[in-house]
C-alpha cells in the first residue's frame, strides 16, 4: 500500500515552479482589493488605487506574481478613474448620454472584469487587463 503525504508547499512536483497557494490569494486580494471603491464610494476612488499599492510596495520582493497583479490593478483603476472623470466632465454639456452611458458601463465593466482578473489569478495564471497588462510586465522589470 502507498502511503499519501500532504505538502504544505501545493506546488506540483514535475518540475513546474508555478505561485504558490499563497501568492494565489495573495494575487487574487491584491486585485480584488480594487473593489473596496464599490463598498464605500466616498474614499473608494483613493483606495481603489492605494490597496492594491500597499500591496505591491509590500510583496513585490517577496512574489513577481502578487506584485505583477497588484500594478497591473493600479493601472486599471487610475483608467477606471480616467474615465469616470470623461464621464462626469461630459455629462453638463450637450453629451450627457455618452456620459452617463460611460458611467454605467465603466461600473459594471471594471466590476465584472476584475472578478474575472482575481479568479484567473487564484487558478495561478499571469492574467492581464487587456492594453494594461502589459504595461505593468514592462514596468516590472524597473524594480
Amino acid at each position: 500500500m502507498v502511503e499519501r503525504t500532504e505538502s504544505t508547499d501545493e506546488r506540483p512536483v514535475s518540475g513546474f515552479s508555478g505561485p504558490s497557494r499563497e501568492e494565489r490569494v495573495w494575487g487574487m486580494g491584491a486585485v480584488l482589493s480594487s473593489l473596496v471603491g464599490y463598498i464605500f464610494p466616498i474614499i473608494g476612488v483613493f483606495a481603489s488605487i492605494l490597496a492594491p499599492l500597499v500591496i505591491f510596495f509590500l510583496k513585490r520582493d517577496e512574489s513577481k506574481f502578487v506584485a505583477f497583479h497588484a500594478l497591473q490593478t493600479v493601472y486599471f483603476q487610475a483608467a477606471v478613474l480616467l474615465i469616470y472623470a470623461f464621464s462626469f466632465l461630459t455629462l453638463p454639456t450637450c453629451m450627457r448620454l455618452l456620459g452617463i452611458s460611460l458611467v454605467i458601463i465603466g461600473f459594471v465593466g471594471s466590476f465584472v472584469y476584475t472578478i474575472y482578473i482575481a479568479l484567473r489569478a487564484y487558478s495561478g495564471e499571469w492574467a492581464e487587463f487587456l492594453l494594461l497588462g502589459q504595461l505593468a510586465r514592462n514596468t516590472m522589470s524597473w524594480f
